[in-house]
């Protein structure tokens, strides 16, 4: 029988003008072994900025930039190998 071990690791990202650019974010994740490729990495990075900037000029509200970054974090959690499981839907009568 194979023996499985399981690595458990913490980290955060984070999204807005006021953060660390998003590629230095994930750039950093190389040093608990989660490798992006640079290309991916650049496209979220791209997303991030014009989310930011089109709530900065007031073109989107902040309930629209908040749902953009959560659509964001999910194609990061993709992009990274993070799988969520989907929420049952609750049974109606």
């Amino acid at each position: 029988m194979k023996k499985v071990t399981q690595l458990t690791a913490t980290f955060s990202i984070a999204l807005g003008a006021l953060t660390d650019p998003l590629s230095d974010q994930m750039t950093r994740l190389k040093e608990i072994d989660i490798n992006v490729p640079p290309k991916e990495i650049e496209r979220l990075e791209t997303i991030a900025n014009n989310i930011t900037d089109l709530y900065v000029q007031g073109i989107i509200s902040s309930k629209s930039a908040q749902e953009a970054r959560m659509n964001l974090f999910k194609q990061i959690e993709k992009a990274i190998g993070i799988t969520q499981k989907k929420k049952r839907k609750k049974a109606t009568s």
